[in-house]
């Protein structure tokens, strides 16, 4: 088998997303939560956000989807974490904090993924990745 089999032909579908997540707690927006297509489809998402970040192009509808996708699973984790300063649904971030914070869960959907196929475990754990996430809402509006 070759890995390009496992490449998902889109995103991830928000409504399947939002019956993950909502009410559930921040563990269920962790990479070890979610399921297989799940997290390959959001790992396409957050490899197309990084593509727009990174390059001059013009965006397309499934630039915005992907967003959409990337930014909802961060936030729920973020809104829901219990170690969060803040009001528990009130949440500010300046647009550094947030693209950091998508820069560090995209770092874990990835080595979910490695995990995964290799059968070996990652020396950070689920917890590490959400406190580290979680410290990037200390950079405030800034």
């Amino acid at each position: 088998m070759q890995l390009q089999a496992l490449r998902p032909k889109c995103g991830a579908d928000l409504a399947q997303l939002r019956d993950l997540l909502d009410g559930k707690g921040w563990q269920s927006a962790l990479p070890p939560a979610l399921p297989d297509t799940v997290l390959l489809r959001l790992a396409r998402d957050f490899r197309i956000l990084e593509a727009d970040f990174t390059r001059d192009r013009v965006a397309t509808e499934e630039d915005g989807s992907s967003m959409a996708a990337a930014i909802y699973v961060v936030m729920n984790l973020l809104i829901e974490h219990p170690g969060r300063l803040g009001a528990k649904n009130e949440l500010q971030l300046s647009d550094a904090a947030l693209f950091r914070a998508l820069q560090v869960y995209q770092i874990g959907l990835e080595r979910e993924i490695v995990t995964r196929i290799t059968g070996l475990a990652s020396s950070t754990d689920a917890e590490t990745l959400a406190k580290e996430i979680v410290r990037c809402t200390d950079e405030r509006l800034g």
